[in-house]
């Protein structure tokens, strides 16, 4: 019984919060930069995975402002679908870090760029090392609004004891 509460003491205090992968859209490769004007963009909206502890492959579409025309999606992984409506990307390896999926063009009109789940999974979803699919956080981008504030997420998600207790049954 010592043993176990001994196990369980050191999960509490080593335990920190879990990462969770952030699909966004920037424009920048360094994936700083979440403002665009309006207009035509020939391959620089990059669509970006960030805060990835290791990833295979992901699931998602990405939404332009109302009016925006979509034109063209490049990326060097392997994909399945549109990514105006179902992607699914696979990166060949695990990767691990800020995972710069592909770029889009498109004309776009003012607005939010949102990366979204499909109709099919309730969530954007990014496959870890082990071929897991987690839910994954977006950040949006803005066309034309230089007054937003690009307030990225913390790359953490919480916990409960439960859910801490449970990883050492």
């Amino acid at each position: 019984m010592k043993t176990l509460l001994l196990v369980l003491a050191l999960a509490l205090f080593t335990v920190s919060a879990a990462s969770a992968d952030d699909f966004t859209v920037k424009s920048d490769f360094a994936g700083t930069n979440c403002h665009f004007s309006s207009g035509f963009y020939n391959n620089s909206i990059y669509v970006i995975e960030r805060y990835s502890a290791g990833t295979v492959g992901a699931r998602f579409k990405v939404v332009l402002p109302p009016g925006s025309t979509f034109i063209s999606f490049f990326t060097p992984f392997t994909k399945i679908g549109v990514i105006t409506d179902d992607i699914s990307i696979a990166y060949g390896q695990c990767r691990v870090g800020t995972i710069v999926i592909g770029f889009m063009s498109a004309i776009l009109t003012p607005g939010t760029i949102t990366v979204e789940h499909t109709a099919v999974v309730p969530n954007v979803i990014y496959a870890n090392c082990s071929f897991a699919e987690i839910p994954a956080t977006t950040s949006p981008a803005y066309v034309d609004n230089p007054a937003a504030t690009c307030n990225d997420p913390l790359a953490t998600k919480s916990s409960t004891w439960g859910s801490v207790k449970a990883l050492y049954r």
